[in-house]
């Protein structure tokens, strides 16, 4: 009995031994993964911070700069849109290897990027640019060495190099229409709306004139036929104001849909903050276009 009792106390403190360090290790792991929450949250702050200063060195031309500061930002959050950016900075300092790698590891970080088909088009140019570059390099020395002993010989003047040009991708199309076709179309609405504005004070006038006509003639001894001119000259205005609202209104909407399918851009790259989109938008004053974007 008293055997039993004693391997039933022994049991007991097993148990006791095993649960206090596993609630113990249950208490460490949650305090472990607050603190790489928090860790990463830091991270993630100091990423968007280094990224805020390379897009100005971007925008400034500042580009070597901006490259080293994008690479930063990617180590601290390895986002797939920095890819992007570094590729576009390496594209614009010319380096067509660097930023064709860039942009394959872009498209192979984001394979449903919404931009992957204008990406692609970029890849194929730098391609076709390093081939051709590639093509026009001199082919490497191939010549098998002899391990006969060569006597001193004169020196020789360094010769240099037939200057290459360098390769620049083509440009490409754009899908917009060019800003002058807005302009001149603008142009012509403002025109037209000025002399809308006079035509109408013109007829209210020549209405005022018909209706002085009316109240007076038996006091100011107008005729017959200068009243009948009166309301002639009073219909053509009337109608000639009316012909210039249609196409003031006409010029109008012309000119608000043009803005929303004008090429504003032009084909500058800019760096990627997530997303990057051109919107626009018509109203009864004219239109407008912008560029937004998200980190």
């Amino acid at each position: 009995m008293i055997h039993r009792f004693g391997r039933s106390c022994v049991f007991v403190c097993l148990l006791l031994a095993f649960a206090a360090p596993t609630a113990a290790f249950a208490q460490g792991d949650a305090e472990s993964e607050s603190a790489d929450a928090d860790y990463d949250a830091n991270l993630d702050q100091a990423a968007r911070r280094v990224f805020m200063s390379a897009r100005q060195a971007f925008s400034a031309g500042e580009y070597e700069v901006a490259l080293e500061r994008f690479r930063q930002a990617y180590q601290l959050s390895p986002r797939p849109t920095l890819l992007y950016n570094i590729a576009a900075t390496l594209d614009r300092l010319r380096r067509d290897e660097e930023a064709l790698e860039g942009f394959k590891a872009y498209l192979e970080a984001s394979p449903d990027a919404e931009d992957r088909t204008e990406i692609e088009a970029r890849i194929r140019v730098l391609e076709e640019a390093v081939a051709r570059r590639q093509a026009a390099a001199p082919p490497p020395d191939t010549t098998v060495p002899d391990d006969t002993p060569v006597g001193p010989t004169e020196p020789t003047e360094p010769i240099e190099p037939d200057p290459v040009d360098p390769v620049r991708p083509e440009p490409e199309e754009s899908g917009g229409l060019h800003p002058a076709i807005f302009i001149a179309t603008g142009g012509a609405a403002l025109v037209v709306g000025g002399l809308l504005v006079w035509s109408g004070l013109d007829a209210k006038g020549k209405d005022d004139d018909v209706i002085d006509y009316v109240d007076n003639r038996a006091t100011n001894g107008a005729t017959l036929a200068e009243g009948e001119q009166t309301l002639d000259d009073a219909e053509s205005a009337a109608l000639r104001t009316n012909v210039l609202m249609g196409v003031t209104i006409a010029l109008g909407a012309t000119a608000a849909v043009l803005a929303i399918f004008t090429d504003w851009g032009g084909d500058e790259d800019e760096p990627s903050s997530g997303s990057l989109s051109l919107g626009g938008a018509a109203g009864p004053d004219g239109g407008m276009v912008g560029l937004q974007g998200t980190f």
